[in-house]
C-alpha cells in the first residue's frame, strides 16, 4: 500500500475507535461513575484532552513510521534469530542504534502503536456495548418498583 494511503487509513481508524470509544463509554456511564480508568476523576474534559494528546502522538508516530523510515535492518539476508535479534537490538553490533536511536524508536513504535490503539479502542467499544446491552436487558426484567418480575 502507498505510505499516503496507509497514512490516511491508520490515522482515520484510530480517530473512528476513539470517538466510539467515547461514545460507547457516554452511552454505558454518562456521569463516569462506572469509568474505571484514573482519568475519570477529571472528568469528561480530562478523558477527552488525554485522547487528543494520544491521538496526536499516535499520529505522529505513524508519520514517522510512514515517511521517515529507518533502515535498521540487517543488509546480509540468511541470519539465524539469534544474530538477527543482536544486529536488531544490540548497539555494539548495530551502529544505527548508536548514531539514530530516536528515529529507530519512533519508526518502531509508528508501526506498533496506532495499530494496538485501534484494536484495543474496538475491543473497549465491544465490552461497553455489551455492557449497555446488560443493562437494558435486566431493566426491562424489573418491574418500574424495582423488584424482579415473575
Amino acid at each position: 500500500m502507498r505510505p499516503p494511503v496507509e497514512f490516511w487509513l491508520t490515522t482515520g481508524l484510530v480517530i473512528l475507535t476513539r470517538i466510539g470509544d467515547g461514545l460507547s463509554t457516554h452511552l454505558v456511564t454518562p456521569d463516569l461513575s462506572r469509568e474505571m480508568n484514573p482519568l475519570a476523576a477529571g472528568g469528561w474534559p480530562a478523558l477527552i484532552a488525554a485522547a487528543a494528546v494520544v491521538l496526536v502522538f499516535s499520529t505522529a508516530l505513524n508519520y514517522c513510521y510512514l515517511f521517515r523510515a529507518v533502515d535498521n535492518f540487517p543488509q546480509a539476508g540468511g541470519l539465524s534469530l539469534g544474530a538477527f535479534k543482536r544486529h536488531y537490538f544490540d548497539p555494539r553490533a548495530n551502529q544505527t542504534l548508536v548514531t539514530r536511536t530516536g528515529s529507530v524508536l519512533a519508526y518502531v513504535f509508528g508501526y506498533i502503536v496506532p495499530r494496538t490503539l485501534s484494536a484495543w479502542s474496538l475491543l473497549l467499544i465491544v465490552n461497553n456495548l455489551l455492557t449497555a446491552f446488560e443493562f437494558m436487558f435486566h431493566s426491562r426484567r424489573r418491574t418500574p418498583s424495582g423488584s424482579p418480575s415473575t
